[in-house]
């Protein structure tokens, strides 16, 4: 009986010692793909051991990277929800809760993003999530023209001797001066950004550059101006912005060469380049997102396209012959979609 009963242990020890094997390299095999961004390949994964092993200690992080690698927005927010439910007052609810909030911003849908990264700063303020959720929060703010609530979370981040996304929240900062006309101080802080440029791999620097040349020309300080023209095509020569301001100048030598000629036919008959308008709607460095906002605006039969652009991928909507049928365009469309925030931009096929 105790031979029987010895047999019978070590069966099931077998039993449960290759289960948690198959579990273990089922998750890692997983992650490996993920990691390798094999991430069809990942999802499958992903879904298998999800199914096998219900109850497994990695039942939380499968469910984060499930959410994290869908398309479709629904079930990605059911799966984000579901992960906030079941493991409350953990740090899975603290990503969970950041990822949606994410994943609201991509869509435009501020008020629920701020929602969700308001629970970051109150609930889960010593997460490593806190210092980007105040980076969402206020570019919702910003995006909704709340420019009062602005000053407050900007105060507060730096009152809380925050750092990591200092010069991020200097730019949503700044962005929200520009749009106030406050260009003077709008030049110190960029050009604070400028000086530490080297260590931010996460603002698109070029623009900055643009919005100094813009504001200086507006103050009316033409050698600051000429100054950060030259830095620009010196150092972004391939830049979105400096092909924008090439082009331009080819406009107005064409409008100068033959004044008696229609600007828009001066152009088509001196150039080999089909310029037309475009708006921007949005630069994300998170493929995903961007990818999700690409089939939300296709889906409604718009004519949407990317342009990669360093880090970011720039998503635009429609194309025009003139900037005013662009702005008029640009007026209704952002209304119907609710975009609060958008750019006129000048291309060519």
């Amino acid at each position: 009986m105790k031979r029987f009963l010895l047999s019978v242990f070590f069966v099931f020890f077998i039993f449960v010692f290759s289960y948690a094997i198959n579990e273990e390299e089922l998750y890692l095999s997983a992650m490996d793909k993920y990691n390798t961004k094999d991430f069809e390949k990942a999802k499958v994964l992903f879904e298998e051991f999800n199914l096998k092993y219900p109850d497994s200690r990695y039942k939380p992080s499968v469910l984060l990277k499930l959410a994290e690698l869908q398309t479709d927005f629904i079930i990605s927010e059911k799966i984000f929800k579901q992960v906030i439910k079941e493991y409350e007052n953990s740090e899975y609810e603290a990503e969970a809760t950041f990822e949606l909030g994410r994943l609201y911003f991509s869509r435009a849908e501020y008020l629920k993003c701020r929602g969700n990264m308001d629970k970051i700063i109150n609930k889960f303020s010593n997460t490593v999530w806190i210092e980007s959720a105040y980076y969402y929060y206020l570019l919702c703010l910003n995006a909704e023209g709340k420019y009062d609530n602005i000053e407050k979370m900007y105060n507060q981040y730096f009152e809380k001797g925050f750092y990591l996304y200092k010069n991020r929240i200097k730019n949503v900062y700044a962005d929200m001066k520009f749009k106030q006309e406050k260009y003077d101080e709008c030049v110190k802080i960029y050009k604070e950004i400028l000086e530490e440029k080297e260590n931010e791999k996460y603002i698109y620097i070029p623009q900055i550059y643009k919005r100094l040349i813009f504001c200086y020309d507006k103050l009316g300080d033409l050698n600051e101006k000429n100054k950060y023209e030259y830095d620009l095509k010196q150092f972004y020569p391939n830049s979105q912005e400096v092909k924008e301001a090439s082009a331009k100048e080819e406009e107005i030598k064409i409008i100068e060469e033959k004044k008696d000629i229609p600007v828009y036919k001066s152009i088509k008959e001196k150039t080999s380049k089909n310029i037309f308008y475009t708006i921007q709607i949005g630069a994300f460095s998170n493929e995903k997102f961007a990818q999700l906002t690409i089939n939300k605006l296709a889906e409604k039969k718009y004519n949407v396209f990317t342009k990669q652009d360093g880090k970011f991928i720039k998503v635009f909507v429609g194309k025009f012959e003139t900037k005013e049928q662009a702005e008029n365009y640009a007026k209704e469309f952002s209304k119907k979609e609710k975009i609060t925030s958008y750019l006129i931009k000048q291309g060519w096929d």
